[in-house]
């Protein structure tokens, strides 16, 4: 992974959200809960994927403002370096705290973020 495609100043243990649509959400009986399903990160293999860097955007309410999506889920940037995903901040397109993830996604990653991700409340299911 290049510097290109991974800003190092953004430290491994932030919490990034990415948005959910209503129609992204599985019942997963191995989990005993609703979850994202992977189209929640499916964006395309090499296409980059808009999430928010919480300590940086204002609030969920205000991330979830203007979408068309009903849920929130967070992860932890470690976590999607550990799958060979890389972060860069992208604010000019997104508005404040908005990032964005690089690499090719695999099902396998996708099946990871959407098995690990936690629901943000109040845009929970």
């Amino acid at each position: 992974m290049s510097a290109f495609t991974n800003d190092s100043t953004i430290d491994d243990n932030e919490i990034i959200w990415r948005r959910i649509h209503q129609f992204q959400v599985v019942d997963d009986p191995n989990l005993n809960r609703k979850r994202p399903s992977t189209a929640g990160f499916d964006n395309g293999r090499d296409i980059p994927l808009s999430v928010y860097i919480a300590s940086e955007a204002q609030s969920p309410q205000v991330v979830m403002q203007d979408g068309k999506e009903k849920y929130l889920v967070a992860l932890i940037v470690g976590f999607v370096r550990q799958l060979g995903l890389g972060i860069i901040r992208d604010s000019s397109s997104g508005g404040l705290g908005h990032a964005l993830l690089i690499g090719k996604k695999t099902k396998g990653m996708l099946n990871s973020m959407a098995k690990t991700a936690t629901w943000v409340a109040p845009y929970v299911p």
